[in-house]
């Protein structure tokens, strides 16, 4: 018989300190085993000083982020130009369909958030376990891309892909 493991995997981890400590209470008490990390938002110092209480149980990855967070790149096709942070999603989208998303850009943004987080991990001997991200950009063409290109350059061999069963009603299609 194989011994099997159930990750709980709490998203948004930086998204605000609330937030954060609640998933640092989640994994003290033994429900969530796993976060994902948001390093773009304006409070990374505090999220930074979080994750150093973190217990070395939690598994910590990437909440790869091209929608809130402020870009750590700055010359990229992901910026607007008019307001130095990224795109709302519908914007996204149409940039992607229309080809105006660089999977260059993207491989780059992705690089950079992963060193942000392997910097602050490495001070406690820990290292990235997965990447994912939100609201599950990295399923997006290009995006995906990218993301993939910026995990295998990190050694990151786990990408957290979203899989749901699509609904009608109450019974499953």
């Amino acid at each position: 018989m194989t011994d099997r493991l159930l990750v709980v995997n709490a998203d948004d981890f930086g998204l605000a300190p609330g937030v954060s400590r609640g998933i640092l209470e989640a994994n003290r008490i033994g429900v969530v085993t796993s976060t994902s990390v948001i390093v773009t938002m304006p409070t990374w110092n505090v999220t930074s000083r979080l994750l150093q209480h973190a217990h070395a149980s939690l598994g910590i990855g990437l909440h790869f982020d091209i929608l809130t967070g402020r870009p750590l790149v700055a010359d990229s096709s992901l910026v607007c130009a008019a307001t130095g942070g990224f795109y709302s999603y519908p914007i996204l989208l149409r940039r992607i369909v229309s080809g105006r998303i660089s999977c260059r850009d993207v491989e780059r943004e992705c690089a950079a958030q992963i060193a942000r987080l392997r910097v602050t991990l490495l001070a406690r001997g820990l290292t990235i376990t997965h990447i994912d991200s939100h609201r599950h950009t990295h399923v997006l063409p290009v995006v995906a891309t990218g993301l993939r290109r910026a995990a295998h350059r990190a050694h990151i061999d786990t990408i957290r892909y979203p899989v749901e069963r699509l609904m009608r009603g109450t019974d499953l299609v």
